[in-house]
Parts: C-alpha cells; sequence; structure tokens
C-alpha cells in the first residue's frame, strides 16, 4: 500500500487517522507545525514532518509520494483557543494550498476531517466544554 499523507497529525483527529493508517497497512507522513513537540508520534511507519497546510510549497514538499491525504489541522495551538485570535481565511487558505500544492505532487485523494470541538453551540459556548 501507498503513504498518507497527514496534515495536523499531533491533534485528536490526526493522531486516530494516522493510527488507523497504520492499522491498515499505509506508511504515514504525519505533518505538524512543530516536530520537537510532537516525538510521541514517531513510531515504524511514520515519518514526523514539519509543514504548513496554508502554503503550497509546504503542501508539495511533505506531499510528494503520497497516495491520499487527510486534513486534520486545527487553527487552533490548544484545547482552550479562544476566537479572538481565529484568523477568518484560514480554512480557505488551507484548502487552497491544499488543492494546488497536493495536485502539483501528484496526490488526487483529499479528505478533511474534523471535531465539533471547535463549533459553537446555541448557547454560544464551544462544544468542548
Amino acid at each position: 500500500m501507498g503513504g498518507i499523507v497527514v496534515f495536523g497529525a499531533g491533534g485528536r483527529a490526526g493522531r486516530a487517522v494516522t493510527t488507523e493508517a497504520l492499522g491498515r497497512g499505509h506508511e504515514v507522513t504525519a505533518v505538524v507545525r512543530d516536530p520537537a513537540r510532537y516525538v510521541d508520534l514517531a513510531a515504524d511507519g511514520v515519518s514526523v514532518v514539519r509543514g504548513d497546510v496554508t502554503e503550497v510549497g509546504s503542501v508539495r514538499e511533505v506531499a510528494g509520494g503520497a497516495v491520499g491525504a487527510v486534513h486534520a489541522v486545527s487553527p487552533f495551538g490548544g484545547p482552550d483557543p479562544g476566537f479572538d485570535s481565529l484568523d477568518p481565511g484560514f480554512f480557505a487558505k488551507a484548502a487552497d494550498a491544499l488543492l494546488e500544492g497536493l495536485a502539483s505532487a501528484g496526490v488526487r485523494r483529499l479528505v478533511a476531517v474534523g471535531l465539533f470541538a471547535n463549533l459553537l453551540g446555541a448557547d454560544g459556548r464551544t462544544g468542548g466544554r
């Protein structure tokens, strides 16, 4: 089987995807903002690399040779993010960079996953609280 590149592999959804992909016999390129913070991701079949899901060149570089990609990136860096610092264009930038970068790397499959924890409920609080 071919390799899968997982953007946001250090988060909850990305870790789950990485574990599942390994269990199904795939090699995984685990893309994170800072590999030094995610040494626990390193395992047989997993390469942990630095990447930026909003930059075309970065996406192209880390995705080379993969048969598929998973976008599991959150724009937040911690468990209690606060929406004041959220870049409203983050998801559009990520989508543009992924589509162009993956296409130029020859990766034709992309799955996007996320968590409800970042969504606001009817009471105005995030789902993770």
